[in-house]
């Protein structure tokens, strides 16, 4: 399915095929393949759906390290630099008013009873942790299409410099609620 979402990928940016970008084809692809295994009786649907499991570790150790990677390669250090306060005032502030706003809203939903109070009790301190989980959002798509439309410089910098510090402000949110 990984080969396939690359390949897919490959042919989309060789080809020029703007209808729909890469990120959301691999999606397309994954809804398509977990369509089928769905449809498929019980005993094959189980017997394929174990052999698309994903270890942990294999994510940890194979997939994240080349990310990381290319992420540290590719950022333009002066650029990041210049622009580092307005990255992080994005990073910081922009995360924590949305960890706040997830967190209140999740908080006000349980509240008035749309969400399910029979399944499980929801204090404040757990909507704000669901709030810094949720607050931690990953730009690719939003980058590759930046790349793709050749944006300005100093936008692809901030959004890019600021979905970098954003996981760890995230983090360290969590931990600290």
């Amino acid at each position: 399915l990984l080969a396939a979402a690359v390949l897919c990928s490959y042919t989309i940016q060789r080809y020029g095929f703007h209808y729909v970008p890469a990120s959301g084809a691999a999606m397309l692809l994954g809804m398509f393949w977990g369509l089928i295994v769905k449809m498929l009786p019980n005993e094959q649907s189980n017997a394929m759906g174990k052999g698309l499991s994903f270890e942990p570790e294999s994510f940890f150790y194979g997939l994240l390290p080349p990310i990381i990677y290319a992420a540290g390669f590719n950022l333009k250090q002066k650029a990041f630099f210049k622009n580092f306060a307005s990255i992080l005032m994005f990073a910081v502030v922009g995360t924590l008013i949305s960890t706040l706003v997830f967190g209140i809203a999740t908080y006000m939903l349980y509240a008035m009873g749309l969400i399910n109070a029979a399944v499980f009790k929801m204090p404040l301190l757990e909507c704000l942790i669901y709030g810094a989980l949720i607050s931690a959002i990953d730009p690719v798509a939003t980058l590759s299409i930046f790349a793709d439309l050749k944006a300005p410089p100093l936008l692809y910098n901030l959004v890019f410099g600021e979905s970098v510090l954003n996981d760890a402000v995230a983090i360290v949110l969590f931990r600290v609620l």
